[in-house]
């Protein structure tokens, strides 16, 4: 038995490069802050203060008619009115980060440890709120009227069965009858959206003058609403650590009609608003700040924001639970 040989063979790819790590490229599934709804179907309110009131009209003040006939020289008709007043709490949501000085500087550029942190705690928070969104506002027991699909309405995925262009007529008006405001904005969940894209009633009114493919700014016309936003975030909804991950939907399969109101202002209803403190934000959506500590040689990059979800008129919305099957 021969030793000590070595057997040359002719070079490969493996012998005149060393693998490492791309400089240009790296993956990371970084959910499309497009698919979230959370900071754009109510208006943000930015306050002083991290708890206060504000001033409440009763509906019924501005609805009853109150003046009649009058003959100068008589004493006129009038009545006083009442005022409440509601308040806020906006709560403090965080999230850090920490990274030890030795790895970020030993670490590859594709890394860039001075980004990941920010997209990190930013996507975290983010994510919180629209959670907390569909918890607070898409969900039955919170506006005056919810409607479930299969009891009080066909589900839309019953192409035979169902109407959605009526469903929405009915609860636009049934809206507007109760409040004098028409509703202005829809918020649904991306399998809604699909399934209702498809129906042949929608599909019917284009025929002639679109292609097959509807938009979302078709359906909303179809529908008649101003503003139609599509929830379409994810979550993982086991445990950590599970051996296996499942992902979900965060909106469940329902759809919201409301009046928002565009300008925010003194005496002017909405469906809702989000207060959100500035003390803490400077009135960032999510504010970052990048605290080094010498004692334990390391950086922790820190999110927080300050805000607080209200429902300020219940009336003005309208929630079809369970809209497809």
């Amino acid at each position: 038995m021969v030793t000590g040989i070595k057997i040359k063979k002719a070079a490969d790819f493996r012998d005149v490069h060393i693998d490492g790590p791309l400089s240009n490229v790296s993956t990371a599934y970084l959910q499309d802050q497009g698919d979230f709804v959370s900071g754009k179907v109510f208006p943000v309110i930015t306050v002083d203060k991290q708890s206060d009131k504000y001033f409440v009209w009763p509906k019924n003040t501005f609805f009853r008619n109150r003046a009649n006939k009058w003959v100068p020289g008589t004493l006129m008709k009038g009545s006083g009115f009442n005022l409440d007043t509601a308040d806020y709490l906006a709560e403090f949501r965080a999230f850090e980060h920490p990274l030890r000085w030795d790895v970020r500087d030993n670490a590859d550029a594709a890394l860039q440890f001075d980004r990941a942190p920010v997209e990190f705690i930013t996507r975290m928070i983010l994510l919180n709120r629209e959670v907390e969104w569909a918890a607070a506002y898409m969900t039955t027991g919170v506006w005056s009227t919810d409607k479930t699909g299969g009891t009080d309405f066909s589900q839309w995925s019953d192409y035979d069965a169902s109407d959605p262009i009526a469903d929405f007529r009915t609860a636009r008006l049934a809206v507007k009858k109760s409040t004098g405001f028409t509703p202005n904005t829809c918020v649904m969940a991306q399998e809604v959206f699909e399934t209702l894209a498809d129906h042949p009633l929608i599909k019917e009114l284009y025929k002639y003058t679109q292609t097959a493919v509807l938009t979302p700014e078709l359906v909303a016309r179809a529908l008649r609403v101003d503003r139609l936003l599509i929830a379409g975030g994810i979550q993982i909804t086991s445990a950590e650590g599970a051996a296996t991950e499942t992902y979900d939907w965060i909106f469940a399969k329902r759809a919201w009609l409301g009046y928002v109101n565009p300008r925010p202002s003194l005496m002017a209803p909405s469906a809702g608003y989000i207060f959100s403190w500035r003390g803490f934000t400077q009135g960032y959506e999510v504010a970052i700040e990048r605290i080094p500590d010498r004692r334990v040689k390391a950086d922790y990059t820190q999110g927080f924001s300050a805000y607080a979800l209200k429902v300020v008129g219940a009336d003005l919305g309208y929630l079809f639970d369970t809209a497809v099957a």
